[in-house]
């Protein structure tokens, strides 16, 4: 994803177009915005929170709470980030909280354009644009999309209702603190201090001393309350766990859709496999023809370049901005072992074996796992999961697995094998779906 670092008189320095993403409600910001981040191979975030109130309910009560909105920015390898550089969507939300609705449009370079939308305190665009007829263009859209919006803009020609503010960039960047600046994502210090890896990970100096010495704290208290009252902690944890279950359909589906436009030769390269997943997003794997790195990347204009750490001259991988929203497990999703294993969902799945398709089930575990449990405790009204895949699928039959899987499989993500080029290469690839289904016990 491409930036521009804008810099205001006394040095402090913005950025402009991040990934911005609405959180839900329920569950905490941190470790929403851990999975978020990892999905969009994110190296900096900004949290931003609303100014109204949204009611929802949780196990049965109605609350009330603010919609949280988290900025994402995935680093090229040709930008740099200080470490403190702030977000100028998040600056301009603070700065026109009094206004329901607000639309920036401001040059911020050399064929450099920022396009900013603020509705309720929340960013909805934050665009970099080359030109001004494109950044116009957007921002119309904008206008066009919501009401009584109040329109700041350095043109008075193109928007002849804006509202006149001295110096606008100046005045936006006075506004810039701890809640603007762009941070990396949380530590996932639970995860951490759960696995064997934290001993060997500090050893070689992959996280400080005092990261170290809090996810022992951390692991100590969570053993503490184990021990002490270990269905307690459970019910805790899967509370926690069941907003961010894995992938919705509807995204899954919009993620095989892009797949499949993606050219299968180009730049003297040809494409392999093609894989999205909650944890690593979407991307493409190329092997190399005749062509170089950079006819690579000036033919996929929408795609990054991903850096290896190994040295490489006929193999590449470019990943693009996918969105990818969660699927909660809830009781519409959720069903009985029996019901799963020998009800209509097997018979469904009888028939995907009828057609060819290889299946692959996992007995069930305690999800989510706690220290001194074991994984086959049956704790009553706890929820088991197991792994699902579904492998060999066609083109022709992908939409039906994806969209017509018992409700209570939960999916991961998709991997694509693509044909050789002799042939129909899309017309022979072969995919690949993973998730998890999940049965409650009595």
């Amino acid at each position: 994803m491409k930036f521009r670092i804008i810099s205001a008189k006394d040095g402090t320095n913005f950025v402009g177009n991040l990934n911005w993403q609405i959180l839900q409600l329920e569950g905490a910001a941190s470790k929403q915005m851990r999975v978020l981040a990892s999905e969009r191979s994110a190296t900096h975030c900004v949290l931003v929170q609303g100014s109204e109130g949204h009611r929802y309910t949780a196990e049965g009560n109605v609350k009330t709470a603010k919609l949280r909105s988290i900025g994402f920015l995935a680093n090229p390898e040709s930008q740099k980030v200080g470490k403190k550089t702030h977000s100028l969507a998040a600056a301009f939300a603070l700065w026109a909280s009094d206004h329901s609705a607000a639309l920036l449009h401001l040059k911020t370079g050399e064929d450099s354009y920022s396009v900013i939308g603020v509705v309720n305190g929340i960013p909805v665009l934050d665009k970099l644009e080359k030109s001004p007829s494109e950044a116009i263009e957007t921002a119309k859209r904008f206008l066009n999309g919501n009401k009584d919006v109040s329109v700041f803009s350095d043109d008075a020609v193109s928007f002849k209702d804006r509202i006149e503010v001295d110096d606008l960039f100046e005045s936006i960047a006075s506004n810039a603190n701890k809640r603007t600046l762009l941070k990396k994502p949380p530590a996932n210090y639970l995860a951490w201090a759960l696995t064997t890896g934290v001993a060997t990970a500090a050893a070689f100096g992959y996280y400080s001393y005092s990261d170290h010495i809090k996810a022992q704290k951390l692991k100590e208290e969570i053993l503490r309350k184990s021990a002490a009252d270990p269905k307690r902690l459970y019910f805790d944890l899967l509370n926690s766990a069941r907003a961010t279950a894995g992938v919705s359909r509807q995204s899954v589906v919009s993620a095989y859709s892009e797949a499949l436009k993606l050219n299968v030769r180009v730049g003297g390269w040809i494409i392999k496999r093609i894989e999205c997943d909650i944890s690593q997003g979407c991307r493409a794997s190329y092997q190399r023809e005749t062509g170089t790195f950079d006819s690579l990347k000036t033919s996929n204009l929408e795609l990054t370049l991903i850096q290896t750490p190994d040295f490489r001259l006929n193999d590449a991988a470019m990943r693009w901005a996918q969105k990818l929203d969660f699927e909660p497990l809830n009781q519409d999703n959720q069903m009985m072992f029996g019901e799963f294993a020998q009800g209509f969902s097997a018979s469904q799945m009888q028939d995907w074996i009828d057609a060819k398709l290889s299946i692959q089930v996992s007995p069930p575990v305690l999800w989510p796992q706690i220290p001194g449990v074991a994984t086959n405790a049956r704790i009553p009204q706890s929820i088991g999961q197991g792994k699902f895949e579904v492998d060999s699928i066609q083109l022709p039959q992908a939409l039906e697995v994806i969209t017509k899987a018992p409700k209570n499989i939960i999916w991961i993500g998709f991997q694509m094998d693509i044909g050789e080029l002799k042939q129909d290469a899309m017309a022979q690839a072969k995919i690949k779906l993973t998730g998890n289904y999940y049965v409650q016990n009595q």
